[in-house]
């Protein structure tokens, strides 16, 4: 089949095998309003955002399995939740996330407050785990400006040094 079926107002995951065809699809349970939305290959599996405040791995053949969630979100705007825009992988294979936020988000007992007026700017949230999606830290950098309108560029010397374009 040359078209795909999609579900309006979703982002989908789409595997299409080497000669273009359909082979399967995963609705990801986020509607990003048209402002990109993240995906990462690692180690035979595809890491991507599930949720208003999740990233999740599947393989490939389309078996989704765990996810790393926030425990807390808050925000004095509009905003539902996080926006995961950029990702990487670690020299040893663990991941790094980056998304961006207009509240406040908690990881288990780790919550990272943002600094600044939450109608203006915004903090980029990053985050390490491992492949088995346990969180090894999440840190913020606070005042960026329309992060909503950008991709989180992202990348990781050999060192385990984390380099951002914001």
């Amino acid at each position: 089949e040359d078209t795909v079926p999609i579900v309006d107002f979703t982002n989908q995951l789409i595997k299409l095998d080497s000669n273009g065809n359909f082979v399967w699809k995963q609705n990801t349970g986020v509607s990003t309003n048209n402002q990109g939305c993240m995906l990462q290959h690692s180690g035979g599996y595809l890491y991507y955002q599930s949720g208003n405040l999740s990233v999740s791995k599947i393989d490939t053949a389309g078996v989704v399995g765990t996810n790393l969630t926030a425990s807390y979100y808050s925000s004095p705007t509009a905003s539902s939740g996080l926006l995961f825009k950029g990702s990487s992988v670690f020299p040893n294979g663990d991941l790094l996330f980056a998304a961006y936020s207009l509240g406040s988000v908690a990881y288990g007992i780790d919550t990272l407050f943002h600094i600044g007026n939450p109608f203006l700017t915004a903090p980029f949230l990053f985050l390490r785990c491992d492949t088995n999606m346990n969180l090894i830290w999440a840190k913020y950098a606070s005042n960026g400006r329309s992060p909503d309108n950008n991709f989180i560029p992202v990348a990781i010397d050999n060192n385990d040094n984390v380099y951002a374009a914001v």
